[in-house]
């Protein structure tokens, strides 16, 4: 596969036969995602105001108020970076003459899978956790997948024998775009 694209080559690269863009918007994930990082950074708020506003020490061994500092600045960066990577995210698949323009969005990931690469290709259900251990950028050596949302997808054998799996919530008309130009 060839690794990158710019986007000049992608608007020369002719009319799109297929697009989707496909975000991560499920609600259970958010919860997730503001579970584990706005939660927690709510709770060392409130311990660095008892220790720094109040002057009541938290634990046995409260940190020392430069180093809570530092730790409760770098937390809210960390925090707001992941929400704002998550919120800016998206998987975008085009399929037009040249091949596959694949990019996710927010992870640096841009390629373009041209046909003579492709051995095989269908439009599949999968079980993204038993398969892949869940969504997003997956799988290790010649089993990968690129995915958002969902169980639905085409899966794409290269002649390398490696395999690409590309989520997509319209998976069949995915399939129909790629047999249009794979087969001339």
């Amino acid at each position: 596969m060839t690794p990158s694209m710019s986007d000049r080559e992608r608007e020369n690269a002719g009319p799109v036969r297929f697009t989707e863009t496909q975000r991560f918007d499920q609600l259970w994930l958010w919860l997730v995602l503001l579970a584990s990082t706005v939660v927690p950074f709510i709770i060392f708020t409130w311990i660095m105001v008892e220790q720094l506003v109040t002057g009541h020490p938290v634990g046995n061994q409260p940190m020392p108020d430069a180093m809570a500092i530092g730790v409760w600045l770098g937390t809210g960066a960390l925090t707001a970076g992941l929400l704002v990577l998550f919120a800016r995210a998206a998987l975008i698949v085009e399929v037009r003459r040249d091949g596959i323009w694949v990019q996710y969005k927010g992870f640096r990931i841009k390629r373009l899978i041209r046909y003579d690469e492709i051995a095989s290709f269908e439009a599949v259900t999968y079980s993204p956790i038993g398969e892949y251990g869940g969504w997003g950028i997956r799988g290790m050596g010649k089993n990968k997948a690129y995915n958002v949302k969902g169980n639905r997808g085409v899966r794409l054998r290269f002649h390398d024998g490696s395999q690409l799996l590309v989520g997509s919530q319209r998976a069949r008309a995915f399939e129909r775009a790629i047999a249009h130009f794979a087969n001339q």
